[in-house]
């Protein structure tokens, strides 16, 4: 592995920073640019990884694929293909893929996947089987993987409405990466599903603080409308727009799609579904 472009990735995780991301790219290219005879299937499947952290998918995939044509059997890339298979909807060759992952490289990667995918098919006592697993596995290396565990564990306790649990992993979380912006905004997600938007709203103001991201933007727009904060909810999206304006105009994608109406209004009550809304970082 890259050891440089894997600390850019370490800070994006930490910090969600994604500028981390494109250094990371950037490294990754230019080693395979002066080593392309070596056929490092390592740094394609590292690369191919830090593609679909971008939500670049369809770049992604190719590099995986032509890294898979060369190395059925690695683990790094089995590890990217089936994450590119989730995405895409293929959920049964994500399973077969992961089947084998699993037998080649039984560990936190795969562990955590396979949570995902029985997610996925909506089996939440199966994901809670495969999340211990996985929470063991990241304990052997700590720090970010093993706060990170815990979130996704936070994010389907949130799901299932186990309010109290989630918090007792966001605090985990926090215990071991503090002011982990993740776990802060998990702790957030669950307040807000209580309802409770003045426990809310100073933990995103704390996550944007951290990453100015304008997806957790939006959210404490909505908190700030709750509480009767119109100017300050405005503020922050139009600051959002212009993120997304910039980020667009910066590397424009037909990949990326339309940009996310930043001036809708908090849902209705019971509108939201499917998985909690926060930017998680990819999968370890």
């Amino acid at each position: 592995m890259n050891r440089l472009a894997a600390a850019h990735v370490t800070q994006a995780r930490l910090t969600g920073d994604h500028a981390g991301y494109k250094h990371a790219e950037g490294l990754l290219r230019r080693f395979l640019a002066t080593n392309a005879t070596l056929y490092n299937i390592e740094a394609r499947s590292q690369l191919a990884s830090v593609l679909l952290s971008q939500h670049r998918f369809q770049e992604g995939y190719e590099i995986a694929e032509e890294a898979l044509a060369r190395k059925q059997q690695e683990p790094a890339v089995l590890t990217v293909i089936s994450d590119v298979y989730v995405e895409s909807g293929r959920l049964k060759e994500a399973a077969s893929t992961l089947q084998d992952l699993i037998r080649i490289a039984p560990g936190l990667a795969a562990y955590s996947r396979m949570a995902d995918l029985t997610r996925a098919y909506g089996q939440a006592d199966e994901a809670w089987v495969w999340y211990a697993r996985a929470r063991v596995a990241a304990d052997s290396f700590g720090g970010e993987p093993a706060a990170w565990v815990r979130v996704m564990m936070a994010d389907l306790a949130i799901k299932t409405g186990q309010y109290g649990r989630a918090r007792t992993y966001c605090n985990e979380a926090l215990e071991i990466v503090p002011d982990y912006y993740l776990a802060l905004a998990y702790l957030a997600r669950a307040a807000e599903c209580e309802k409770d938007y003045e426990k809310a709203r100073p933990l995103l103001r704390q996550v944007v603080k951290t990453t100015r991201s304008p997806a957790f933007m939006i959210r404490l727009a909505h908190e700030e409308d709750a509480l009767g904060a119109p100017d300050q909810a405005e503020m922050l999206r139009d600051m959002a727009r212009v993120i997304l304006e910039v980020t667009v105009a910066y590397r424009p994608s037909p990949s990326a799609g339309a940009l996310p109406d930043v001036t809708a209004r908090r849902p209705t009550a019971g509108a939201r579904t499917g998985r909690t809304r926060c930017v998680a970082p990819r999968r370890i």
